[in-house]
C-alpha cells in the first residue's frame, strides 16, 4: 500500500516553492535551469515529481519530451547533463520512500502515455536512491574530480610533470585568461568545433540556453599576446561543485596550451573557496587520459534506465530495426528506439572538451 502522496509540478511559482521549503537542491533541479534545458529537446517539457509522506520528501526533476513522429507518445530524460532522486532529509528510511515513489511514478508515466525514461545520474547524488524505485542503473565509467579543499600548491604538486610544463609553455607564450558575460565567441567557436566533429543537431546549443541560465555559469577566455580569443570554457555552479560544463579550444591555437591554462587558472582561484571539487567529466579514452593530468581523483558515473510501457516499447523498436534496415538487438543504446546506428554503441556524451591533440595527450 503507497505511504505517500505524488505531484507533478510544472509551473514556476509551486516548483520554487517546493524547492524553498527543502534543504539546498542541485541546479539540475531549479526550474530556470529545467526549463533551459528543456527547450534543446524535441517538444521538451520541464517537470519537478515530488512525492512525501509527512516530513519526508523525494525530488525527481526531469524533461518530458515527444517520441517524433509518434503524437501521444512521450519520454523522459534528464536535463543536460544530468539527474537523478534526491531525497529530504536524508535518512535510512529513503530507499522505503523511493519504492514507493517508484510505484506511483510508475502509475502516473503509464496513464500519461510515458514509454521509458533514461537519467544520466548525478555523479554526486545517490544512485541506490533509484536503484530502489526500480530504475535499472548501470554503472557508466569513472569521471574526473579535482578536489579544492586543498592549496593550490598542493594540487598543482598532483598534476602530472608534463601537464606542469604544458602550463608553463602557455604562460611563456602569454596566455591570459579572463572571466567574461559575452557568449557570442564562445558560441562561434564551440559550434564551430561541434562541425568539425560532426556532432548531431542536438548538441548545438542556442545563445538563449546560456542567456536562460547564465545565473548557473561563469564564462572564461583565454587570449593569446595579439588579443585573440583562442579557448573558452564555462562552468557550472552546483553547490559545492563546479562542473567543467563546455570547454572549447580554437583548433590552430592549441599548441599555446589555452584549455591547460583555463583548467589550471579555475582551480587557482577556487581553491580553499566554497566548492569542494571541480569535475572534469569523462568522455572518450584520449579525453580521459588528458583530464587524468589534472587529478587522479575519480568518482563513479551511472546511467538510470526504466521502461513503462514494455509492449509499447518493444512496437517502437521494431519499427525503428524496419526503418534502418538493420537489426538493434546487439546495440546498447536506450531507449532503442532512438539508436540512429545498427550497431553497439555507448550512451551518447557529449565530449567536455574539444579533441585533444597528440601533444596534449603525451606524457613527457
Amino acid at each position: 500500500m503507497s505511504t505517500g502522496r505524488l505531484t507533478i509540478v510544472r509551473e514556476r511559482d509551486a516548483w520554487n516553492k517546493a524547492l524553498a521549503s527543502t534543504e539546498p537542491c542541485s541546479v539540475v533541479a531549479h526550474f530556470d535551469y529545467l526549463q533551459a534545458g528543456a527547450q534543446l529537446e524535441d517538444h521538451g517539457r520541464a517537470e519537478l515529481a515530488i512525492w512525501q509522506s509527512g516530513e519526508r520528501r523525494l525530488l525527481h526533476p526531469y524533461v518530458r519530451r515527444r517520441i517524433q513522429g509518434y503524437d501521444g507518445l512521450d519520454d523522459i530524460t534528464s536535463v543536460f547533463e544530468f539527474g537523478g532522486l534526491w531525497s529530504v532529509p536524508t535518512s535510512h528510511l529513503a530507499a522505503e520512500a523511493a519504492a514507493d515513489f517508484g510505484s506511483l511514478f510508475a502509475a502516473y508515466c503509464a496513464t500519461e502515455n510515458i514509454v521509458s525514461e533514461f537519467t544520466r545520474v548525478h555523479p554526486f547524488a545517490d544512485a541506490a536512491l533509484l536503484a530502489a524505485a526500480g530504475y535499472r542503473v548501470e554503472t557508466a565509467s569513472g569521471h574526473t574530480v579535482v578536489p579544492l579543499r586543498s592549496s593550490y600548491a598542493q594540487i598543482q604538486a598532483g598534476y602530472r610533470h608534463s601537464l606542469r610544463k604544458a602550463i608553463a609553455k602557455g604562460e611563456r607564450s602569454g596566455v591570459r585568461v579572463e572571466q567574461s558575460c559575452d557568449y557570442a565567441p564562445f558560441l562561434e567557436i564551440y559550434h564551430r568545433n561541434l562541425e568539425r566533429l560532426g556532432a548531431k543537431k542536438y548538441y548545438f546549443f542556442p545563445r538563449d540556453f546560456f542567456e536562460r541560465a547564465k545565473r548557473y555559469f561563469d564564462l572564461y577566455y583565454a587570449f593569446d599576446l595579439s588579443g585573440s580569443i583562442c579557448a573558452g570554457h564555462v562552468y557550472l555552479r552546483d553547490g559545492e561543485t563546479i562542473f567543467a560544463f563546455l570547454c572549447h579550444g580554437v583548433p590552430e591555437s592549441l599548441g599555446l596550451r589555452p584549455n591547460d591554462c583555463i583548467y589550471d587558472y579555475v582551480i587557482r582561484r577556487e581553491a580553499q573557496g566554497r566548492a569542494r571539487r571541480l569535475h572534469l567529466g569523462g568522455g572518450h579514452p584520449s579525453l580521459v587520459r588528458y583530464k587524468r593530468r589534472f587529478s587522479p581523483n575519480q568518482v563513479a558515473f551511472a546511467v538510470a534506465k526504466r521502461v513503462y510501457d514494455h509492449g509499447k516499447y518493444a512496437q517502437l523498436a521494431r519499427e525503428r530495426e524496419q526503418r534502418l534496415g538493420a537489426s538493434l538487438e546487439a546495440s546498447s543504446y536506450f531507449p532503442r528506439y532512438r539508436a540512429s546506428v545498427p550497431r553497439p554503441c555507448e550512451q551518447p556524451t557529449l565530449a567536455r572538451s574539444n579533441l585533444p591533440t597528440p601533444e596534449e595527450t603525451r606524457d613527457d
